[in-house]
């Protein structure tokens, strides 16, 4: 049986500090009254706990309630697999032929939308998204026709956001069989200082490929946000509805089209950026 635990942690100054004596009561919890600890029966992920266990063995709301009995400030609720599937993060899980098998998950609401290969940004930020896909075929549990799969999906999503076919592979190539680099310097005590360029043209690479030579980090930012496409007047009123979080809906002062989005920080936090 497929299970996810996911906790909610009422607010304390001392979180990190108990979040790993909870995490390693949780285990001596199973332990001691379930099963011997695996970890590959148990994954932890931030505030989420995938469990596979054997339904015939184990009463799953007698866990549940041993678990809430850990600690008074943490609450704990389940979600159980239905008709052989369960989604766990960015994976799907699914059993078949007596095993588990994943795939990987996206809200029905995901779009294909990422920025534009032909928008005024950096290449390190038009090409995020797709290295962030491309690390998911390399780092999720995929069989090979799963990660044929998400390589075709990823070739689309390009595509239709204008990437060029050929730096689509290439792109590929670079972030699939690459190992992560370890940056190394010549005094590893020095700090590494950092400066800001606002992106303009492609030819501030040039000037900003001068400050390397002297070990200064370079990030760019763009003046192309929200908030200068969209904003036409002053700070919100703090005592307003700006001030709050949730749905939101942008109207464009030039073209009348509609930006929806959620925000869990308050709107006009959130209008900024």
């Amino acid at each position: 049986m497929l299970q996810t635990v996911k906790a909610t942690l009422i607010h304390n100054h001392n979180v990190d500090k108990i979040i790993d004596e909870i995490l390693n009561l949780i285990k001596i919890t199973l332990n001691q009254n379930y099963f011997t600890y695996y970890k590959q029966y148990f994954i932890q992920e931030e505030d989420d706990i995938l469990i596979i266990y054997n339904e015939t063995e184990t009463d799953i709301n007698h866990m549940l309630t041993d678990f809430n009995n850990i600690h008074p400030k943490l609450t704990f609720t389940s979600e159980i697999e239905m008709n052989s599937k369960l989604n766990f993060l960015g994976l799907s899980l699914y059993k078949q032929d007596n095993s588990t098998h994943a795939s990987t998950y996206s809200k029905p609401t995901t779009a294909d939308c990422i920025i534009p290969y032909t928008s005024y940004h950096p290449n390190d930020q038009k090409q995020a998204a797709i290295r962030y896909f491309i690390n998911r075929v390399r780092e999720y549990p995929l069989d090979m026709d799963g990660k044929i799969t998400e390589l075709n999906i990823i070739h689309n999503i390009a595509y239709n956001n204008l990437f060029l076919s050929q730096l689509t592979d290439k792109i590929i190539q670079r972030n699939l069989t690459d190992e992560p680099q370890v940056v190394t310097t010549n005094n590893p005590t020095k700090e590494k200082k950092w400066v800001t360029f606002i992106f303009t043209h492609k030819a501030a690479y040039r000037i900003t490929n001068i400050f390397k030579k002297i070990s200064l980090g370079i990030a760019f930012k763009t003046k192309n946000t929200i908030y200068r496409n969209f904003s036409k007047h002053t700070q919100p009123n703090p005592n307003s509805k700006f001030n709050l979080n949730g749905i939101y809906q942008l109207t464009s002062p030039d073209c009348n089209l509609h930006y929806v989005g959620q925000t869990g920080k308050q709107v006009h936090t959130r209008y900024k950026k």
